[in-house]
């Protein structure tokens, strides 16, 4: 059912390493910035109703 795979110590370290590096590292980078852009546009969106400056203006046709 399961096979038992013998890797030595440099594998490990080298699959450890690609986890991190290749997978860990980028979803969260990935995730603060999109927490970052996120509070962005929320910031952005305050100013904008606090200036009362948050409607669309009216079309000029």
């Amino acid at each position: 059912m399961f096979a038992i795979l013998a890797f030595s110590k440099a594998e490990l370290w080298t699959i450890s390493l690609v986890g991190v590096f290749f997978v860990l590292f980028p979803l969260l980078a990935h995730g603060l910035i999109g927490f970052g852009a996120g509070v962005a546009f929320g910031e952005k969106g305050e100013n904008r109703r606090e200036d009362g400056n948050w409607r669309r203006p009216k079309s000029q046709d």
